[in-house]
């Protein structure tokens, strides 16, 4: 399942038992019925054609009254309840980020459409700049007051958290990012090195990325970032260590 999925819906047995679709259904029906549903949570929709819906179920074809609780959307099919399922947790989601920015200016005291609204803004290499040139930050309105430590500190995991390529172990990550507390110049350094490892072959696969957490504690932006897969020699054989990242080169 990918990044940003939520990865469980509310099921309400009431509604599924009362529903007559679910009443007719043969216990072989109603367990196809049950698979499609999870595949269509995490996927999104179902392919509409009756093979694929054939191997999502295990080799058994699933019935036109099963097939006829998803609606049609192109040549996909979704189902109309998940949907809502999942505007009501985007929705919630939103809400409680809105709760945490306010109690966020709340306790440290700084705006956030000056500050945290802009994220997306700062950390960003300017213009066409290539990813081995310095990232700048921008800096804060004149009229609007700095964060103290503590929230600047938080302002900047934020800013280096949307740079790194694994997001995993959140709260981990900024235990150990807080124990380092980088200013602006060094965040900077590390976004480079950041720019610079992506293009190794090593960070295109993020089952070989350190979490964050591994990262900074073992300083890893104090030695050099795997090489670019442009520079890599011919015909080298990449091995993978698991307490030893970045990966290192071996002649085949």
């Amino acid at each position: 399942m990918s990044k940003g999925k939520s990865p469980a819906f509310q099921f309400y047995p009431s509604d599924y038992l009362s529903d007559i679709n679910v009443q007719l259904m043969t216990m072989e029906e109603e367990g196809c019925y049950i698979r499609l549903l999870s595949y269509c949570w995490q996927e999104g929709d179902l392919p509409s054609d009756l093979d694929a819906l054939k191997q999502l179920c295990k080799g058994v074809i699933p019935s036109v009254r099963v097939v006829t609780c998803f609606c049609k959307v192109g040549d996909k099919l979704r189902h109309s309840r998940l949907d809502k399922e999942r505007k009501k947790q985007r929705d919630w989601v939103t809400k409680s980020r809105e709760a945490g920015y306010k109690s966020a200016a709340k306790r440290w005291g700084y705006k956030r459409n000056s500050q945290v609204a802009n994220l997306t803004e700062m950390l960003t290499p300017n213009g066409n700049q290539s990813g081995n040139q310095m990232v700048t930050l921008q800096s804060s309105s004149s009229n609007t007051p700095l964060p103290p430590k503590r929230g600047e500190l938080l302002v900047l995991f934020d800013l280096f958290w949307q740079h790194y390529p694994r997001h995993e172990s959140r709260q981990t990550a900024f235990r150990a990012f807080s124990r380092i507390h980088p200013n602006r110049e060094l965040v900077e350094s590390w976004v480079l090195w950041l720019e610079k490892a992506k293009l190794s072959r090593q960070w295109q696969d993020t089952n070989y990325i350190p979490h964050l957490s591994v990262w900074l504690n073992q300083r890893r932006w104090e030695s050099d970032p795997p090489p670019g897969m442009e520079t890599a020699a011919p015909g080298a054989q990449r091995v993978m260590y698991d307490d030893d990242l970045p990966a290192r080169e071996v002649k085949a």
